[in-house]
């Protein structure tokens, strides 16, 4: 039997009777800059799991997820009622840790800005002089941050205080389990990033969440992965050094809300972002 235990911006998390399993539901609602809107896009709750379980199950030999953790264990549970299938994803109960797990391969938007305004460091690791709005960094660097509680803001984390921050939750074996969240970031950052370039897209960053597996100790991907909602992704034939990108994920509602602060977002450019979601979409879960 299934409870609902939270309502979150995009999805609701059920657990079982036992609290063994978890069942991610996402829905259509459009959240930005870690708010509800009020909102919602037609469609997006199936794109976002369809994307989510092909790249778990693509990634599954790279890096330990719970969702293809708990599909080799073949338990079987209805669906809380009025769930369908296409938006809901059964997963093992990790432990979560606290953190969100950032891996940037170009350098944009906040860190662009402050860039720009003679920053050279983020999360401890020294960016060169002289670089441009968008250009590819050398290597992806991992950026973590912390899960900001409503109405704060997440903050940067260098790799000793991700250390230090798994340790003032009683997370045993901090420094080994901060290393392989680093390690396990950027390994599916990579692998996802060759994959699309072949696909004509560039992933200019991606956030992962990461749980403890109670049975065993180890660490495991969970939440999502590589949907727009979690990632921004450019168009290779259209991406120009020096210059925004047109993003293909919900940075459509993001400019909108910047230059109409307080408005109720219209329903063209809900409209504009469906498709957007749709196209990218298709290219994320194809085969070829």
């Amino acid at each position: 039997m299934w409870k609902l235990l939270s309502e979150g911006k995009v999805r609701d998390v059920y657990t079982d009777e036992e609290e063994m399993l978890v069942l991610l539901v996402a829905t259509n609602r459009v959240p930005a800059f870690d708010e509800k809107l009020g909102v919602s896009i037609v469609g997006k709750g199936r794109m976002l799991t369809k994307i989510s379980k092909h790249w778990f199950r693509a990634t599954e030999m790279l890096v330990p997820n719970a969702y293809s953790g708990l599909k080799q264990l073949n338990i079987k549970t209805d669906l809380p009622s009025g769930v369908g299938k296409d938006v809901a994803t059964k997963m093992l109960k990790l432990e979560m840790l606290p953190v969100e797990a950032i891996v940037r391969g170009y350098l944009t938007d906040d860190i662009w800005t402050a860039y720009k305004k003679g920053s050279r460091e983020i999360c401890g690791i020294k960016l060169p002089k002289g670089m441009q709005n968008s250009e590819e960094f050398d290597e992806p660097i991992f950026t973590p941050t912390t899960k900001a509680s409503k109405g704060e803001r997440d903050k940067n984390l260098t790799f000793d205080e991700m250390v230090e921050y798994f340790e003032s939750y009683d997370i045993v074996a901090a420094y080994d389990r901060a290393q392989l969240v680093k390690e396990y970031s950027l390994k599916l950052y990579k692998y996802a990033s060759a994959m699309l370039l072949k696909k004509g897209i560039i992933l200019a960053d991606t956030k992962f969440e990461f749980g403890i597996n109670p049975l065993t100790g180890n660490i495991m991907l969970a939440d999502e992965i590589f949907t727009p909602d979690s990632s921004h992704f450019w168009s290779l034939s259209e991406y120009t050094v020096g210059e925004n990108q047109k993003s293909l994920d919900k940075q459509i509602i993001r400019d909108w809300m910047k230059r109409h602060p307080g408005e109720r977002i219209p329903r063209e450019i809900l409209e504009s972002t469906a498709m957007v979601y749709s196209r990218i979409t298709d290219i994320l879960t194809s085969t070829r």
